[in-house]
């Protein structure tokens, strides 16, 4: 899968015409893909995962001329829809954060090889253009800070964070959720480490961070954190 934040959009200009997209997973993010593809004239279908056999898209899959896949799924549902794509040798775009744990990542890696390079995590602030230009300039620096807040129950209409992906223990939590700015550190600083991680939780949600700082640092270069939270712009209550 693409890592490196010099990948040009521009490069797959051309490349998708008579493509059917298979979007998988039919929540906001999912729904917002289907959207955005229609909008550009592409051939898309919308499927949910509950109920979805994996037989079923197969077929579909292999009706399709050409076919790529949209993974929208919750965090725990990834292997089998990128070993599915592995398989068929179909490229797809999956939503971060692509896993939770470690022994995760290295099996949907080896099942993703055959597409890796044709594929994508969504990490998309590593695509814009002010960033591009960072990267191909190095910054010089000694030190950096990055921060993301949001206030978590103003997301959405009709939307209870307790109800939702965010407030569980595994694949939940501000540090994978609000993930964008851990990615953007990496790429402006690519030989940063992990020096350390805190978290602020709740009460009400043992084991989900709603504020999180992580550490990094280069040997001879700068030291910086990345914050994310889930009580910006006010405080939560009780």
């Amino acid at each position: 899968m693409r890592s490196s934040a010099r990948w040009e959009p521009e490069d797959a200009k051309g490349q998708g015409m008579g493509t059917q997209y298979f979007v998988i997973g039919s929540g906001s993010i999912g729904r917002r893909h289907f959207d955005n593809l229609q909008s550009l004239g592409a051939e898309v279908r919308l499927l949910g995962w509950r109920g979805l056999e994996l037989a079923a898209l197969e077929r579909m899959i292999g009706k399709a001329e050409q076919a790529a896949v949209v993974i929208a799924t919750a965090t725990q549902v990834r292997m089998e829809l990128i070993a599915l794509c592995g398989r068929l040798g179909v490229p797809f775009y999956v939503e971060k954060p692509l896993a939770f744990r470690m022994e995760d990542l290295q099996r949907i890696f080896a099942a993703a090889e055959p597409v890796a390079h044709r594929s994508m995590v969504g990490f998309m602030m590593r695509y814009h253009p002010a960033l591009r230009a960072l990267v191909d300039e190095p910054i010089k620096a000694y030190g950096f800070h990055l921060e993301i807040g949001h206030d978590v129950r103003q997301w959405r209409q009709n939307w209870r964070f307790g109800d939702s992906y965010a407030a569980r223990p595994e694949g939940g939590g501000v540090l994978l959720d609000l993930c964008h700015e851990v990615d953007i550190a990496h790429c402006l600083f690519p030989k940063a480490v992990l020096q350390g991680v805190d978290s602020i939780g709740h009460d009400a949600f043992p084991n989900v961070d709603f504020a999180t700082r992580v550490t990094l640092s280069e040997a001879g270069g700068p030291v910086g954190t990345v914050a994310m939270d889930y009580l910006s712009p006010r405080a939560c209550g009780g």
